[in-house]
């Protein structure tokens, strides 16, 4: 049963959506290890060890968002690149504080100092592209608030206590990763085109839930052990019948992933916010947007797909056993 769950990856695609920007990623990348070079010798030291554990760009989907959004109002490259590189920086900072929150050794906390320095140079940058009476500073706030109270509610709620979800929490817990909107939004602040806020915000609200049922089928395992009980695993768990107080072994959630349905309802939760997504960017006119949304729905149904083979065959040799 050890090999019947695996870790899916992103399969590649026709989607260009990256290589069509390859070159503006390469700049975030060298500006973002000139910034750290430039600091001081201790900063400048923490700061190439926070690059070795955790590359510059943690989630790469967050470096050319704002080019996929820069597109749609055709703006000038330099300019996009100029709001490209704060939002980068601020998703490496959430990133950054995500490994010291869940770290129990302390080799992620001493790389505190450098963490507040990277959020000082992202408001340093966005003080340079942004008069104090632009409503960015109020979606700055916003997002902020929503990461902070996502990462507060999921910890008290969840971590440790077997409680089920309603799917409306999805959307609160994908607010983990809401400073990621300063990779879309500020660009079509840039552009003038305000009543983009919306359609972008929900954008990367209802892409992160995706990632999010993705990546917690990939690390059930380590969640289950550290009781970080989340959506799919909750699901998985409740729906086998589990009812102890004592977090269940782990031979006993792989059969509950064979024997129930939830794995197939979460996929096909995720599948119904690719689609939400998808909504969004043909709301936007953004073609890479739309693209990238497809891809997702065509990734959901590839695992879905995928599973329906596992469990088959693993039936087949339970059949085979008897």
């Amino acid at each position: 049963m050890e090999n019947w769950i695996k870790r899916d990856k992103m399969v590649e695609t026709e989607f260009t959506g990256y290589s069509d920007f390859k070159e503006d990623s390469d700049w975030l990348g060298a500006k973002f290890h000139e910034y750290a070079q430039n600091l001081p010798s201790s900063l400048s030291d923490l700061g190439k060890e926070s690059f070795h554990r955790l590359p510059w760009h943690p989630c790469p989907y967050t470096v050319v968002l704002p080019f996929w959004v820069g597109d749609i109002y055709h703006l000038p490259r330099n300019v996009i690149r100029s709001v490209a590189l704060p939002g980068c920086i601020a998703t490496y900072y959430v990133f950054l504080q995500d490994r010291i929150m869940d770290e129990n050794s302390g080799e992620w906390e001493k790389l505190s100092p450098f963490g507040i320095t990277m959020f000082t140079e992202m408001m340093r940058q966005y003080q340079e592209l942004f008069p104090p009476d632009s409503p960015f500073w109020n979606y700055l706030r916003q997002y902020i608030t929503e990461w902070t109270q996502s990462i507060s509610w999921e910890e008290t709620s969840h971590w440790g206590k077997l409680r089920d979800y309603r799917e409306e929490d999805l959307l609160l817990i994908a607010r983990k990763a809401a400073v990621l909107k300063l990779s879309a939004v500020p660009v079509a602040l840039l552009a003038e085109h305000e009543e983009a806020v919306e359609p972008l915000a929900q954008f990367v609200d209802y892409t992160q839930v995706v990632f999010d049922l993705i990546d917690q089928l990939q690390d059930w395992r380590d969640d289950l052990q550290a009781q970080h009980y989340g959506y799919l695993l909750t699901k998985v768990i409740l729906r086998a019948g589990w009812s102890d107080s004592t977090p269940p072994p782990e031979d006993f959630v792989l059969r509950a992933f064979l024997f129930t349905d939830a794995l197939e309802s979460v996929l096909h939760t995720a599948k119904k916010y690719a689609r939400l997504a998808r909504d969004c960017a043909v709301r936007l006119k953004g073609r890479y947007l739309i693209c990238y949304a497809d891809f997702l729905i065509h990734y959901c149904e590839q695992v879905s797909n995928h599973w329906r083979v596992i469990k088959e065959r693993a039936f087949n040799e339970m059949s085979e056993i008897k």
